[in-house]
Protein backbone atom coordinates (compact mmCIF):
# COMPACT_ATOMS: atom_id res chain seq x y z
CA UNK A 1 0.00 0.00 0.00
CA UNK A 2 2.92 2.21 0.83
CA UNK A 3 4.50 1.88 -2.40
CA UNK A 4 1.26 2.22 -4.50
CA UNK A 5 1.08 5.65 -2.42
CA UNK A 6 4.55 6.43 -3.31
CA UNK A 7 3.95 5.47 -7.01
CA UNK A 8 0.66 7.79 -7.28
CA UNK A 9 3.08 10.83 -5.64
CA UNK A 10 5.47 10.46 -8.20
CA UNK A 11 2.62 10.46 -10.55
CA UNK A 12 0.85 13.60 -9.25
CA UNK A 13 3.46 16.45 -7.71
CA UNK A 14 0.50 17.82 -6.21
CA UNK A 15 0.12 14.56 -3.68
CA UNK A 16 3.80 14.25 -3.69
CA UNK A 17 4.08 17.87 -2.31
CA UNK A 18 1.85 17.62 0.10
CA UNK A 19 2.91 13.96 0.79
CA UNK A 20 6.75 15.80 1.55
CA UNK A 21 5.21 18.71 3.58
CA UNK A 22 3.27 16.33 5.77
CA UNK A 23 5.69 13.79 5.59
CA UNK A 24 6.25 13.90 10.45
CA UNK A 25 2.62 13.82 10.45
CA UNK A 26 2.47 10.70 7.47
CA UNK A 27 5.10 8.75 9.52
CA UNK A 28 3.56 9.26 13.03
CA UNK A 29 0.30 8.01 11.98
CA UNK A 30 1.66 5.14 10.36
CA UNK A 31 4.23 4.05 13.25
CA UNK A 32 1.01 4.55 15.52
CA UNK A 33 -0.84 2.07 12.80
CA UNK A 34 2.27 -0.09 13.56
CA UNK A 35 1.84 0.12 17.36
CA UNK A 36 -1.75 -0.43 17.47
CA UNK A 37 -1.34 -3.72 15.09
CA UNK A 38 1.38 -4.90 16.92
CA UNK A 39 -0.39 -4.68 19.96
CA UNK A 40 -3.76 -5.74 19.19
CA UNK A 41 -4.23 -7.82 16.25
CA UNK A 42 -3.47 -11.38 15.97
CA UNK A 43 -0.62 -11.28 13.97
CA UNK A 44 0.58 -8.63 16.48
CA UNK A 45 0.24 -10.29 19.60
CA UNK A 46 1.73 -14.27 17.94
CA UNK A 47 4.95 -11.80 17.54
CA UNK A 48 4.35 -11.79 13.47
CA UNK A 49 4.52 -7.47 13.65
CA UNK A 50 7.67 -6.44 14.87
CA UNK A 51 10.74 -4.28 14.66
CA UNK A 52 11.98 -5.62 11.31
CA UNK A 53 8.31 -4.82 9.67
CA UNK A 54 8.70 -0.75 11.53
CA UNK A 55 12.29 -0.81 9.72
CA UNK A 56 10.36 -2.45 6.16
CA UNK A 57 7.76 0.43 6.59
CA UNK A 58 10.10 3.05 7.65
CA UNK A 59 12.56 2.08 4.32
CA UNK A 60 8.88 2.60 2.47
CA UNK A 61 8.74 6.02 3.37
CA UNK A 62 12.58 6.81 2.50
CA UNK A 63 11.96 8.49 -0.76
CA UNK A 64 9.40 11.03 1.14
CA UNK A 65 11.88 11.56 4.01
CA UNK A 66 14.67 12.20 1.48
CA UNK A 67 12.67 15.06 0.38
CA UNK A 68 11.51 15.99 3.41
CA UNK A 69 14.74 16.92 4.61
CA UNK A 70 15.79 17.79 2.17
CA UNK A 71 13.35 20.66 2.02
CA UNK A 72 14.09 21.52 5.32
CA UNK A 73 18.29 22.09 4.62
CA UNK A 74 16.95 24.37 1.60
CA UNK A 75 14.46 26.38 3.44
CA UNK A 76 16.97 27.42 6.37
CA UNK A 77 19.81 27.48 3.99
CA UNK A 78 17.89 29.97 1.75
CA UNK A 79 16.97 32.04 4.71
CA UNK A 80 21.05 32.34 5.45
CA UNK A 81 21.64 33.05 1.92
CA UNK A 82 19.14 36.37 2.10
CA UNK A 83 20.39 37.61 5.01
CA UNK A 84 23.84 37.79 3.03
CA UNK A 85 22.67 39.48 0.20
CA UNK A 86 22.57 43.04 -1.24
CA UNK A 87 19.91 44.98 0.40
CA UNK A 88 17.82 47.96 -0.96
CA UNK A 89 19.30 51.09 -0.38
CA UNK A 90 18.18 53.05 2.23
CA UNK A 91 17.90 49.74 4.08
CA UNK A 92 20.43 49.34 7.50
CA UNK A 93 23.43 48.08 6.65
CA UNK A 94 24.64 44.65 8.19
CA UNK A 95 22.89 41.69 10.24
CA UNK A 96 20.01 43.48 12.33
CA UNK A 97 18.42 41.39 15.01
CA UNK A 98 15.17 41.21 13.04
CA UNK A 99 17.17 39.43 10.64
CA UNK A 100 18.50 37.19 12.67
CA UNK A 101 15.25 36.67 14.82
CA UNK A 102 13.51 35.39 11.27
CA UNK A 103 15.98 32.80 10.87
CA UNK A 104 15.95 31.25 14.01
CA UNK A 105 11.75 31.27 13.64
CA UNK A 106 12.26 29.36 10.26
CA UNK A 107 14.64 27.23 12.43
CA UNK A 108 12.05 26.58 14.75
CA UNK A 109 9.22 26.47 12.63
CA UNK A 110 11.38 23.63 10.79
CA UNK A 111 12.13 21.59 13.87
CA UNK A 112 8.68 21.50 15.39
CA UNK A 113 6.98 19.33 12.93
CA UNK A 114 9.36 16.50 13.56
CA UNK A 115 9.55 17.13 17.26
CA UNK A 116 7.31 14.39 18.10
CA UNK A 117 9.36 11.80 16.72
CA UNK A 118 12.88 11.58 17.90
CA UNK A 119 14.61 9.80 14.85
CA UNK A 120 13.59 12.42 12.81
CA UNK A 121 13.98 15.56 15.18
CA UNK A 122 17.75 13.88 14.87
CA UNK A 123 18.02 13.88 10.91
CA UNK A 124 15.74 17.78 10.73
CA UNK A 125 18.56 18.92 13.34
CA UNK A 126 21.59 17.63 11.30
CA UNK A 127 20.45 19.98 7.87
CA UNK A 128 19.68 22.55 10.63
CA UNK A 129 23.06 22.79 12.00
CA UNK A 130 24.65 22.33 8.56
CA UNK A 131 22.59 25.43 7.38
CA UNK A 132 23.53 27.29 10.89
CA UNK A 133 27.20 26.53 10.47
CA UNK A 134 26.91 28.34 6.84
CA UNK A 135 25.21 31.11 9.37
CA UNK A 136 29.04 31.13 11.29
CA UNK A 137 30.91 31.30 8.32
CA UNK A 138 29.13 33.68 6.42
CA UNK A 139 29.65 35.89 9.34
CA UNK A 140 33.06 35.17 9.71
CA UNK A 141 33.64 36.26 6.27
CA UNK A 142 31.89 39.15 6.90
CA UNK A 143 33.77 40.58 10.29
CA UNK A 144 36.83 42.10 10.00
CA UNK A 145 37.67 43.34 13.34
CA UNK A 146 36.57 43.58 16.94
CA UNK A 147 34.01 46.01 16.36
CA UNK A 148 32.43 44.37 13.26
CA UNK A 149 32.21 41.49 16.12
CA UNK A 150 30.77 42.91 18.71
CA UNK A 151 28.17 44.40 16.31
CA UNK A 152 26.99 41.12 14.85
CA UNK A 153 26.88 39.71 18.05
CA UNK A 154 24.93 42.24 20.19
CA UNK A 155 22.60 41.28 16.69
CA UNK A 156 22.22 37.77 17.87
CA UNK A 157 21.92 38.52 21.54
CA UNK A 158 18.75 41.29 21.15
CA UNK A 159 17.39 38.21 18.10
CA UNK A 160 17.14 35.84 21.17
Amino acid sequence: AVEQMMQAADRATFVKGLLTADYPRLRALLLALWLTTRRESDAGRNGAVGDAERSEMLAALDALQNQHLTRAGTRITESVNALFTAKPQGSPVGLQAADIASLLKIVSATAQGSRAEPELAALVARKAAGALALFVGRCAEITKDAAEVRTLSASVSNAQ
